[in-house]
């Protein structure tokens, strides 16, 4: 078999023809080729299908954390506003968009409060954090509601929680009518 050489213009290129089983000399045609594109498309989905299953199965290994983490946050929130009874407190803690749509809604809750009587004390937050990786604004939320008592009458207060870049805020907030105590 004789080897032969191919002038270096670039203009044209060598290919076999599977169909004919000869080989031709064929122009390059100018612009993208179809097929490398698809290449490159399909490697770029791929790598960004792995590293968002990575994220995701992150969240959700830490969740544990994150259940930790709000439920001493719900804790210590229902525990700044119970005893003072200050809706400052209460926004001093909140989410922009909460505190932006804050209105006398905490006075009447705050009322419920006060209709408990003196001595007021929080029984604990019972709740759990959720990873959401499909939210719009935090991929991590959490939902508590905290037993509140005093004597023998109890409220419910129930808080929505979102996790910023560095910590936690309350989203939303309600307080229930006092009720008798269930034994």
């Amino acid at each position: 078999m004789n080897a032969f050489r191919m002038a270096d213009n670039g203009g044209v290129s060598l290919r076999f023809r599977k169909r004919k089983g000869r080989w031709i000399l064929q122009e390059r045609r100018p612009g993208l080729n179809l097929l490398l594109v698809l290449e490159w498309v399909a490697v770029t989905l791929a790598a960004c299908a792995i590293l968002l299953s990575g994220v995701i199965v992150g969240f959700y290994q830490s969740r544990s954390e994150f259940d930790a983490q709000s439920r001493d946050f719900a804790n210590a929130a229902v525990n700044a506003v119970v005893p003072s009874w200050s809706s400052d407190r209460l926004l001093a803690q909140g989410s922009p968009d909460f505190v932006a749509s804050s209105s006398d809604e905490f006075s009447a809750y705050f009322g419920r409060l006060l209709a408990l009587g003196p001595g007021q004390k929080n029984q604990g937050c019972q709740g759990r954090a959720a990873v959401e990786p499909w939210a719009i604004y935090s991929p991590i939320t959490a939902r508590y509601f905290c037993e509140i008592r005093s004597g023998r009458r109890q409220s419910v207060v129930a808080l929505t929680l979102s996790r910023g870049l560095d910590d936690w805020r309350i989203t939303s907030f309600y307080v229930s009518p006092p009720a008798p105590v269930r034994q």
